[in-house]
């Protein structure tokens, strides 16, 4: 007897119906749920503030940022073939557990993260072999730079793309010096707000900040952030090692992006153990990489079980959010 095989729907529809969900539950958060911000403090955080005094439109700014990020995404796999040709399930599923993480929160620091990195990705990917790699490096770099303006935590970062320069056949003193001259571009142009707004200690204690670690334990985080990383944590553990026993059938090159993508999500779980505070602006990057996965590994299953998984997953964090 010949066993029917399931996919789940991976289809523009799909995307666009949540989409269209996320609008809804958002415009009912504002009317009638109290809403928070992800951070407390921080220029950036104070200047949001400043703009946007009223914490409805926060909330609906960092929603429109989260469907952007997860267009982002979409573009990312359309250009270089991730997971299958014009899939969109990395993204339903990267706003769906964005609502599920961020369902009362206002994160919109840590959405500027999300689409500062993955256009960082975009422009490195670009550069696998390529002739043109010093033009790539600079541009991910310079998307690095500014990302690290928003967390200077994002720093150590920074060696983990250097490494990667040899896997990605680029190593060479001409993508070096790109990468430093990316870099170089956001802190020259922090420079220059702190001289002409003559504020010269933000520039200061920025570099205070830099290379700053405060060790605490992940128990003083909420125990509802505790349990979302937990979940978090275990998805990419099941999807990455799904990924690693299938590894050798990928081709190469979409191999390289899916190592790096792995690695980098497990660089943030590193950096999120080292700066617990800072959770809340790590998570919707980690829920990137994190969706990448879960959606290759969804996209070629076979098996209906696979789905109900994630879904509980889904469910458990949803449920965890409400209480």
């Amino acid at each position: 007897m010949r066993t029917r095989n399931y996919h789940i729907p991976d289809s523009a529809l799909l995307y666009r119906v949540v989409i269209l969900l996320l609008v809804l539950l958002s415009a009912g958060v504002v009317l009638f749920a109290n809403v928070q911000d992800a951070s407390q403090e921080g220029l950036l955080h104070s200047k949001i503030c400043l703009w946007f005094p009223n914490t409805s439109i926060r909330y609906l700014l960092g929603g429109t940022l989260c469907v952007f990020a997860s267009i982002l995404m979409y573009g990312l796999n359309n250009a270089y073939t991730i997971i299958k040709a014009r899939s969109s399930l990395h993204s339903v599923l990267f706003l769906l557990f964005y609502m599920a993480f961020f369902l009362k929160i206002i994160n919109i620091e840590g959405l500027l993260i999300v689409l500062l990195l993955a256009l960082s990705l975009l422009a490195l990917f670009s550069a696998y072999a390529s002739e043109n790699a010093p033009i790539s490096i600079f541009l991910t770099h310079v998307c690095l730079g500014f990302s690290l303006l928003i967390l200077p935590a994002l720093v150590w970062l920074i060696l983990f793309y250097f490494l990667f320069f040899f896997v990605f056949r680029i190593a060479a003193w001409q993508t070096l010096s790109a990468a430093i001259m990316g870099l170089s571009m956001a802190f020259i142009f922090f420079f220059a707000y702190a001289v002409y707004t003559e504020q010269m200690f933000l520039f200061e204690d920025y570099f205070k900040q830099l290379f700053y670690i405060d060790l605490m334990p992940l128990s003083i985080l909420p125990q509802l952030q505790r349990w979302q990383l937990l979940i978090l944590f275990i998805l990419l553990l099941w999807s990455s090692f799904r990924y690693i026993k299938v590894r050798y059938r990928v081709k190469i090159r979409v191999r390289v992006y899916l190592d790096f993508i792995i690695l980098f999500s497990f660089s943030l779980v590193v950096l999120i153990n080292l700066y617990p505070l800072l959770a809340p602006l790590l998570l919707p990057s980690l829920l990137m990489g994190v969706s990448f996965f879960i959606g290759r590994f969804l996209s070629f299953s076979r098996r209906k079980i696979d789905t109900i998984v994630v879904f509980l997953f889904f469910l458990s964090i949803m449920i965890f959010s409400l209480i």
